[in-house]
């Protein structure tokens, strides 16, 4: 009866031009990230290039993501650059995974 009751209620607003989502779905579609896990698999992805890579928090979460990857974090901008080491250097995980690149011309 519910399934009944739900199928009419989609066919009405469907007629009206409406449709009805889960608030997930709509938050997930727009969260980059989602998207990547969707995307890459997470036992076959073996490296990642995070190319402008700033101050590391997406190569940092990319590391987490895929644990199996080596995420290459490529920034010119020395400053930032200086981060992405100290990053690098904090955690015992990140030394074998994270590889900060600098511009060296």
């Amino acid at each position: 009866m519910l399934n009944l009751v739900k199928k009419l209620i989609h066919s009405i607003l469907d007629l009206l031009g409406y449709q009805i989502r889960r608030n997930k779905t709509i938050e997930q579609s727009d969260d980059p990230y989602h998207a990547i896990s969707i995307l890459l698999n997470k036992e076959r992805t073996l490296t990642i290039i995070d190319a402008g890579a700033s101050i590391g928090d997406i190569s940092q979460k990319l590391t987490t993501m895929f644990p199996l990857a080596t995420v290459h974090a490529i920034e010119p901008y020395h400053p930032f650059h200086a981060h992405l080491e100290k990053i690098a250097t904090m955690n015992d995980a990140y030394l074998r995974e994270f590889r900060p690149v600098e511009n060296r011309y």
